[in-house]
């Protein structure tokens, strides 16, 4: 193998079968510098191909030494100008690499442009015999995790970038120097991106994607991290830790890891590669390396004098914490349920009021499309002849709630021969969903349901309750406690669930509750009738046009056995709904034209 060899401060020619490499595997350079001789009984014993690719080709050189050792060399090689920036690339990097972590890395020697033939170069280090076999997430993440915790704090500068382009197989990557991660990372993104366009065209909706995952989904979720006296410090990354380039060594067991695309970042950009469903490395090994390495405990940290890091600092945004529904963060929270309760809040209001003769259900169905049949895709429910619910968030999970809810009812019904009372469908209810936030392998439900009811006094309920046990014995039986009558309760993602005389969720929940809070609810202040139409103008007074143009009111009640509905959950009828969304939209124009009034004084005075 005739090369031209570049090392810091010398510039060579080798030809292979002159080559010079003693006992130490160090290759030895002439006093002029200019050639390498092997000594007489040093030799090149065989050269063997072991892979080509479209891009590179491989092979492994086995040297016999002078003094009469052997050595084994690997080495790699590609054409042209992208092969010389590949190679020189690999080279830089594994070197990198070997600085930190020398006894897991294969020794880089030289990288370099052959001499003879077409303009092709080669990268040359120490061949390792490794077993073709996937190491277990532990043994991953502590070589990740050493890296990371060996070289954080010597990055040049304390910058993000490296000092020469790297490729991910052939592609170049933009690793220009940045002093902010969210930047750096930008302009990783872009540069791939540019790369796309280049190669399979530009599509425009992908290019309006393309620009809103730059302007915004990062700053979203990186610029927090150099944010509030927040700072990141870069520790090497190898960016390609895919199941080929890290495997165990046969004579030792270690692992080793090397062909890096390294540059200096955020140490959680290596574990980006287990979310890929391609390598089959996954969540444990994410969980294996926050054992070694908290959540962002190396790089995220607030400056004080002793530079102690704790994760606290990044427990507001939810990175690693939000994993799974089983991890808590440091300060308690599930992160996963909170982005369930995100999902509801994008979702339509809806309202429940209970009052002395009934309960009225109320949500606020935006129209997303003109081509939307009307009144199609509901958003009330009625589960049991006497129980409705309206949920707010993700339809298809409050389809599946209301699927559930007819089981436990029917179930009840099998069971005990009597119809489900609220409390109890409430209370199994929130069981079911609760049960959704202990598991991986689920997700919370993304909904806020409201359910209710109108329980026959006739029907004791079943389940234990203090107060409704035998006449005699322990707990005794309450003779003045009343059964039946108006439920209200509200189910939240967690499984929480209330009794309410007023309850609202959805994106105008605040609004609505404010509202909710000026009716006398709790005594007799409203009648049936009313609450229809105070739940409508509560609905149009929470609707945003800003955001949400049209909508619209869809309404059910329930009412005592001697009332309209007979005690059983049903639409409100048309002309009183449309009585009711007549007097809503009224009651609005009539607080913007009192608004106006009293913007008009105040320009006056």
């Amino acid at each position: 193998m005739a090369a031209h060899i570049v090392r810091p401060g010398i510039s060579m020619v080798v030809d292979a079968p002159h080559g010079h490499l003693d006992d130490q595997r160090n290759v030895k350079v002439s006093s002029n510098a200019s050639y390498i001789e092997l000594p007489s009984g040093c030799k090149i014993l065989s050269v063997t191909s072991l892979h080509n690719s479209q891009w590179v080709s491989t092979m492994k050189i086995f040297v016999q030494l002078s003094e009469g050792g052997t050595a084994e060399f690997f080495t790699k090689g590609a054409a042209g100008a992208i092969g010389q920036s590949m190679m020189r690339g690999t080279f830089e990097s594994d070197q990198a690499l070997y600085r930190f972590l020398p006894n897991n890395v294969p020794r880089p020697v030289a990288w370099g442009r052959n001499s003879v033939g077409p303009e092709s170069y080669f990268y040359l280090c120490d061949f390792i015999a490794m077993d073709d076999e996937r190491p277990s997430s532990q043994e991953w993440a502590s070589l990740v995790a050493s890296l990371h915790r060996n070289s954080v704090g010597k990055s040049p500068g304390g910058q993000f970038g490296f000092h020469v382009t790297t490729h991910l197989s052939f592609v170049p990557v933009s690793n220009a120097w940045n002093s902010s991660w969210e930047a750096f990372w930008t302009q990783q993104m872009r540069g791939m991106f540019d790369r796309d366009d280049e190669v399979n065209g530009i599509d425009e909706e992908i290019s309006r994607l393309k620009t809103g995952f730059l302007n915004k989904v990062i700053p979203r979720y990186l610029r927090p991290l150099e944010s509030d006296s927040r700072s990141v410090e870069p520790c090497l990354i190898h960016s390609d830790l895919w199941p080929g380039n890290i495997k165990p060594m046969t004579s030792s067991g270690e692992i080793c890891m090397f062909d890096a695309c390294a540059y200096w970042g955020h140490n959680e950009a290596d574990l980006a590669i287990c979310r890929n469903p391609r390598y089959k490395l996954g969540r444990p090994c994410i969980l294996e390396y926050r054992k070694h390495i908290g959540v962002t405990a190396v790089l995220s940290r607030r400056p004080t004098k002793s530079h102690h890091v704790t994760t606290a600092t990044m427990t507001s945004i939810g990175t690693g914490y939000d994993l799974a529904n089983s991890i808590f963060s440091p300060d308690g929270r599930n992160f996963q349920v909170e982005y369930a309760v995100k999902a509801v809040e994008n979702g339509g209001t809806s309202v429940g009021i209970r009052c002395k003769d009934g309960v009225v259900l109320a949500v606020e169905k935006v129209v997303t499309s003109k081509l939307l049949k009307p009144g199609a895709n509901k958003r009330i429910a009625t589960v049991d002849r006497h129980l409705g619910v309206a949920y707010s968030g993700m339809i298809p999970d409050g389809r599946h709630f209301v699927d559930r809810a007819r089981d436990e009812a029917r179930s009840w019904r099998d069971t005990f021969k009597t119809p489900i009372g609220t409390p109890e469908l409430a209370s199994r209810m929130g069981g079911y969903l609760q049960a959704y936030t202990l598991y991986q392998s689920v997700r919370p439900f993304g909904i806020t349901a409201i359910v209710a009811g109108w329980d026959s006094s006739l029907e004791l309920p079943v389940d234990g309750e203090v107060g409704v046990g035998p006449s005699c014995g322990a707990g005794g039986k309450s003779t003045d406690k009343k059964y039946g009558g108006p439920q209200l309760y509200m189910i939240e993602p967690s499984g929480l669930y209330w009794g309410y005389y007023g309850a609202a969720t959805g994106k105008g929940r605040q609004a609505a509750k404010a509202e909710l809070e000026k009716l006398d609810l709790s005594g007799d202040g409203i009648s049936l009738e009313q609450a229809v139409k105070e739940a409508a103008r509560i609905i149009y007074v929470a609707h945003d046009d800003n955001k949400d143009k049209e909508f619209e009111l869809e309404m059910t009640w329930i009412s005592s056995e001697d009332g309209p509905t007979k005690g059983r959950h049903e639409e409100v009828p048309k002309k009183l709904l449309e009585e009711a969304e007549r007097l809503a939209k009224k009651a609005i124009e009539g607080d913007d034209d009192d608004d106006d009034d009293k913007d008009d004084e105040k320009m006056e005075e």
